[in-house]
């Protein structure tokens, strides 16, 4: 069972749309005719100390659609909003167990695109301890859904790769009822890429468009553990250029600080990838 896990984890990575350019190479290069999305677990956003101002000079600069995990209150997502003029944003209903409850939430630049909907997933066999939620944005050119999740951290690795393992088929199901194929992957799965939770994607046809191992959360003293990502299946998602790669906040925002950037901003860096917005949407 160990060697079937093995080499199903190599076909994964190696099935994974890492192209020759990253993100920010990208991003950089190219102003016009694109999409850039991000997803972002900005801790504990409504709850304690937050420097909005850093969070929302990261997202105006680098980001025309974010989708933000672990949002506590509905006040955090204003606060961020308040400070970019020409945004539309939404906040998903809560999702949790045990007293203990966070919501999703989507920023749209108004230039770009709009919010269509954003919702929690049904999940009656009681799967996730966060439900994902779907946020779908239309834009000139290109309609997609973002699917964000926060897998629960919990007690053992295996409680995490049993929620990730359940994500590909909840996407294949939300597919097939659904006219719009373009579905995208993203949040904080608190797993690396390649571990055993990521193993059924392939079946479903997605792959990772991040290189699944770089750090995206941060300790005191460094980035620490790869648990940020995006799936996409290129059978739908043909309008991604390159990979989606980590935003290097700590020296963007914090002049290399991590002790500062942790304390005002997030213990989670953003990941970001672009979408080519030229031409018709293919699905």
């Amino acid at each position: 069972m160990k060697r079937i896990i093995t080499a199903l984890l190599v076909q994964f990575l190696l099935s994974r749309s890492v192209l020759s350019q990253d993100y920010i190479a990208i991003a950089n290069s190219r102003q016009n005719d694109i999409v850039r999305v991000g997803t972002w677990n900005i801790k504990r956003l409504g709850n304690g100390k937050k420097n909005y101002d850093l969070v929302s000079k990261l997202i105006e600069s680098r980001f025309d659609v974010v989708a933000v995990q672990e949002v506590m209150t509905d006040d955090g997502m204003k606060e961020i909003a308040n400070r970019l003029l020409g945004w539309s944003y939404s906040v998903s209903d809560r999702v949790g167990k045990k007293g203990y409850y966070e919501r999703y939430g989507i920023l749209v630049r108004n230039s770009i695109g709009r919010i269509k909907s954003i919702r929690i997933v049904p999940d009656p066999t009681d799967v996730w301890t966060r439900e994902p939620a779907v946020a779908c944005i239309e834009t000139s050119n290109v309609d997609f859904c973002l699917v964000t999740t926060h897998i629960v951290f919990g007690d053992s690795v295996r409680q995490r790769d049993k929620e990730i393992s359940s994500l590909a088929g909840l996407i294949n199901n939300l597919r097939s009822t659904d006219t719009e194929k373009d579905y995208i992957l993203v949040g904080d799965f608190n797993r690396a890429g390649n571990t055993p939770g990521f193993t059924t994607f392939p079946k479903f046809g997605f792959s990772l468009a991040d290189d699944g191992v770089t750090n995206t959360s941060l300790s005191l003293l460094g980035y620490a553990s790869p648990y940020d990502h995006v799936l996409v299946d290129k059978k739908y998602t043909r309008e991604l250029i390159g990979a989606a790669s980590r935003v290097n906040m700590v020296k963007e925002l914090c002049d290399g600080n991590f002790k500062m950037c942790v304390s005002e901003v997030s213990d989670h860096a953003p990941v970001g990838f672009v979408l080519d917005n030229r031409g018709v949407d293919d699905d």
